[in-house]
């Protein structure tokens, strides 16, 4: 079994159309013609890459067979057990932006953003090659290898972000190296964000991502497909992982009751409450997503729904979606 992970360029996130017509027409209630934009730019990028379901299909499978409820009973002797990371993981689009600056409000907290630094320590471990994962071959890797990774992970990180007693790795895409994660770090937390199907999967057609990983992301029903693959991983890590390490947090129930999910979420990873997390968008951290506009204001509830808008122009979506709904 040959099992890769293509690369997924992060931090890519831009406006699809240019920002002015496109969150002008939308500010203006015309979302005929907003949606007739992304539509169109949509299908510019298409031709530059075309997305394989057939192909992610047999990936998901692969990594449920190789990672499953027997799959961690024997972790590696390693002191540095990974206590001191929390991994955000989820669709683009989700939320997680917010969740890891709520983290990031706290003083001990660092959010690193979306690195590369889990896949460059895998690509380490396995083929060598960062844009082609062969996660196969971790099931021969020594234990010995497996704590030099996790030590170069960590080192990676303290000197990138400095010394801090926790760090927020929100690369999204690692989703699907979770198994990895476990691994490395048997007692790292991992938080899975979620939010609406329709509202994430429309606000990934209307956002630019760049990587042969996002090629679903310019097609209506390509997106509802690849959502219900990655809805079905999520259901995986959700049986074979311990609730002590795999915790999820929805968007709308954050926006809806910030402070009651904000407190769940600190008390998960073992950090003490500080009403800064409520004044979340006064952190200077850097954020280099097409969130920072969200993210430095309060919670607000105008994204939820957004999908209802433009709901006769989504039917290819809805469609796919199906069931997922």
């Amino acid at each position: 079994m040959h099992l890769t992970l293509h690369s997924h360029r992060l931090k890519t996130e831009s406006p699809l159309a240019s920002d002015s017509a496109k969150r002008g027409r939308e500010d203006l209630h015309d979302y005929d013609r907003s949606f007739t934009y992304y539509a169109e730019a949509n299908r510019i990028r298409q031709d530059y890459g075309q997305f394989d379901i057939a192909h992610e299909h047999e990936f998901a499978k692969e990594v449920k067979e190789m990672f499953n409820e027997t799959s961690f009973t024997k972790q590696p002797d390693n002191e540095a057990n990974g206590e001191e990371f929390i991994f955000i993981v989820g669709m683009p689009r989700c939320g997680s932006t917010l969740l890891a600056q709520i983290l990031a409000s706290l003083p001990n907290v660092v959010d690193s953003g979306e690195t590369d630094l889990l896949r460059e320590t895998t690509g380490r471990l396995t083929s060598g090659d960062i844009h082609q994962l062969d996660l196969q071959i971790l099931t021969n890797t020594s234990d010995d290898r497996i704590i030099e990774a996790a030590n170069q992970y960590r080192n990676a990180m303290n000197r990138l972000f400095g010394e801090s007693e926790r760090y927020v790795d929100k690369a999204l895409p690692n989703i699907w190296l979770i198994g990895v994660i476990r691994m490395l770090f048997p007692k790292a937390k991992i938080i899975h964000c979620m939010r609406d199907p329709l509202d994430t999967c429309f606000s990934i057609f209307s956002n630019l991502f760049q990587g042969a990983a996002f090629n679903y992301a310019y097609d209506l029903q390509e997106i509802g497909e690849y959502y219900r693959i990655y809805l079905d991983m999520a259901e995986h890590w959700r049986k074979v992982l311990p609730a002590e390490i795999y915790h999820e947090v929805s968007y709308e129930s954050l926006v809806a009751e910030q402070e009651q999910q904000s407190r769940r979420m600190l008390e998960f990873c073992n950090l003490e409450w500080n009403d800064a997390c409520l004044k979340f968008y006064e952190s200077k951290q850097t954020v280099q997503t097409s969130s920072l506009a969200q993210v430095r204001q309060p919670i607000y509830k105008n994204s939820i729904e957004r999908w209802k808008r433009y709901e006769k122009h989504l039917q290819p979506l809805i469609d796919a979606l199906g069931d997922a709904l």
